[in-house]
């Protein structure tokens, strides 16, 4: 990136001098950081004139606010939230581009996508719908209004929690611990 600028749809793995690896999605000037990939911040078959874009917070800044994470056993990070006022359990998944919610959340949550789109998972694609408008919230921070994919083949316990709302957070994992600060 000229002048060391990042974007914040890329992912970066960085390695310090003592060889601890900590990924971030802020490489600033450090030695030692390689990008891994840049996530689109929508599906391909969304149009970016029907996104609402999530706003980063004013209200909460500084380390009083970062959420703090740790690894699951199964080694991912998981974090309770809240879609439409109802509880949702999501996987921080940052090689999604979005919210991905399973049918299961979904009806529960009272939300039913308005669009059909063809969804490129890791297992493939798959069709699904989005929809739009939709409050979503993480820790105690307050709802914003995002879009989100339906993917019917997502297992009943999983939903993801990616790019389109991560970008508001300066993300870093650092061992076992992932850092959200807004």
């Amino acid at each position: 990136m000229p002048g060391g600028t990042a974007r914040a749809d890329t992912l970066y793995r960085c390695t310090d001098a003592h060889g601890s690896v900590l990924y971030t999605n802020e490489s600033g000037n450090r030695a030692g950081c390689a990008p891994l990939g840049i996530y689109p911040d929508a599906p391909k078959t969304a149009r970016q004139a029907e996104r609402s874009e999530p706003k980063p917070r004013p209200e909460c800044a500084g380390e009083a606010c970062a959420i703090k994470i740790n690894r699951s056993k199964d080694g991912h990070f998981y974090i309770d939230g809240a879609v439409n006022g109802t509880k949702v359990r999501f996987l921080i998944d940052t090689g999604s581009s979005g919210v991905v919610l399973n049918q299961s959340a979904a009806s529960e949550a009272n939300v039913y996508g308005g669009r059909n789109v063809q969804m490129h998972t890791a297992g493939g694609t798959v069709s699904g719908s989005i929809a739009l408008d939709v409050p979503i919230s993480i820790a105690n921070l307050p709802p914003i209004k995002s879009e989100v994919a339906i993917n019917p083949t997502l297992d009943a316990r999983t939903s993801l929690l990616g790019q389109s709302y991560l970008k508001m957070f300066k993300v870093t994992i650092q061992g076992a611990t992932m850092e959200l600060l807004p």
